[in-house]
């Protein structure tokens, strides 16, 4: 049998994210999204949020992984900074032998736990 090489991705709190369109195997789950409540937060929190909800359904994987920031506009009329991230994806249940070689990186240092 051939040996699978992982797409591209990385692991947070135990779940591998990437922006593939599937891996190996996976049983898909179902969709997950998360937005930023506050500001001064980066990617590690789009993760570590998408991860909380995965692992909440049952997946260690997510797979369409995406992200980005998205801006809002109030009575000032944009001169408030408010950009905030958002992340999301589809949950899949993939082996964890497939995962096992990938580094896990964790949200214990994160400061802000709000998800």
């Amino acid at each position: 049998m051939e040996e699978y090489e992982l797409p591209r991705g990385s692991k947070m709190d135990g779940v591998f994210l990437t922006e593939a369109l599937s891996i190996l195997d996976q049983k898909v789950v179902g969709p997950v999204s998360w937005d930023a409540t506050g500001q001064n937060q980066d990617l590690r929190y789009v993760k570590a949020g998408l991860a909380k909800a995965a692992r909440e359904l049952g997946a260690n994987a997510i797979v369409k992984f995406e992200y980005g920031q998205r801006g809002k506009t109030g009575i000032f009329g944009g001169l408030i900074d408010a950009e905030k991230w958002f992340g999301s994806g589809i949950a899949v249940k993939v082996s964890p032998s497939l995962l096992s070689e990938v580094p896990d990186r964790s949200s214990e240092n994160l400061t802000w736990k709000g998800w």
